[in-house]
């Protein structure tokens, strides 16, 4: 089978990419196995890395919310 997005390699925001993560069941979607800046290692639905919805394994979260707080 060919992936429609090669994303193995390409980073994205905090996550890059490493390889396709085994395919969930009853779940078309292609999931990715992949490693944050801060070392962790998490598994990410494909479209949300492309897209922009999954930036990094939730290490970041913190940092988002103080920021919303101070404005």
């Amino acid at each position: 089978m060919t992936l429609k997005f090669d994303l193995a390699g390409q980073t994205f925001s905090f996550l890059t990419a490493i390889d396709r993560a085994p395919r969930k069941a009853n779940n078309p979607a292609t999931f990715w196995n992949c490693i944050c800046i801060c070392g962790a290692k998490t598994v990410v639905d494909g479209t949300k890395l492309r897209c922009g919805r999954a930036g990094s394994c939730g290490c970041r979260k913190g940092e988002r919310i103080s920021e919303k707080v101070k404005t």
